[in-house]
């Protein structure tokens, strides 16, 4: 079996780096929630958001209106796996934690940091997520799809644009007065992004361009790119070079070789 090559071997640790630190942001409230005995890491929002999945288990979706995406989303995967809300509403907010950080590491790496800056970006956010999970159940679920989308965004492949678009509305259910503010700064973003890729493109045409019409400073005249010697010297040619003619060398004349005695001898 062949051996593994560095780069790969790098890609292999820093993926394992990346889920090492995300699990241990999951489980930081339950660590906190043990420490505390606790028994389970309920934030300050919690009983709101177990109230308001029973209601819409109890009497439908369209009976919370005021930030319907989380309770929607917590009684469907109460039911789905049968546990209990309180249960479910904890376990959200680890998950959001965890996804907080793995986007703001996406971002990072979207924007061209890999190794220990994304690394570090995924802890510090993941962090702050957190604090929102804490208290601000529906605040985290929108920081987190809002990153996403801002990684979408950053990420230059046709469907990001669209996944981006997606996690947009998706956040704008979890919390809707953050919505609007959320599409101003995608748009500005979006825009930078498409003024600054249109920027390099004009600076590296301009360089192409100035670098065929200057000339070199060895050489005379306007015409750009005109060597001033042979570009390689003479080197091994397609079919090699016919050899000289040598004198010729008078040679005797072959002698036939000796027939055998007629008779034997006696």
């Amino acid at each position: 079996m062949p051996p593994a090559s560095p780069r790969r071997i790098v890609g292999a640790r820093g993926a394992a780096a990346t889920i090492i630190a995300a699990a241990a942001l999951a489980s930081f409230p339950i660590v906190i929630a043990l420490v505390r005995r606790d028994g389970a890491p309920i934030g300050a929002d919690t009983p709101v958001y177990v109230w308001w999945a029973r209601l819409v288990g109890a009497a439908g979706s369209a009976t919370v209106s005021f930030r319907p995406g989380v309770p929607d989303v917590t009684e469907v995967i109460a039911k789905a796996f049968g546990l209990p809300e309180t249960a479910t509403v904890a376990g959200l907010g680890c998950a959001v934690i965890a996804i907080v950080g793995l986007a703001g590491s996406a971002v990072l790496r979207s924007g061209g940091e890999r190794g220990a800056v994304a690394l570090l970006g995924l802890i510090l956010t993941g962090l702050f997520g957190t604090y929102l999970a804490a208290g601000h159940l529906s605040n985290a679920v929108f920081a987190a799809l809002f990153v996403l989308a801002l990684a979408f965004l950053l990420d230059e492949r046709r469907w990001g644009s669209a996944l981006a678009v997606g996690s947009v509305g998706a956040a704008g259910l979890a919390h809707p007065e953050f919505l609007w503010l959320a599409v101003a700064i995608l748009g500005v973003a979006a825009a930078l992004a498409v003024s600054a890729r249109r920027r390099r493109e004009a600076t590296s045409t301009a360089v192409v361009g100035l670098a065929g019409i200057m000339p070199w400073r060895p050489t005379r005249g306007t015409v750009g790119l005109r060597p001033t010697r042979l570009l390689t010297a003479a080197g091994p040619r397609t079919e090699p070079p016919l050899s000289s003619a040598m004198a010729t060398v008078a040679k005797f004349a072959v002698t036939p070789d000796a027939l055998p005695p007629e008779e034997p001898l006696a």
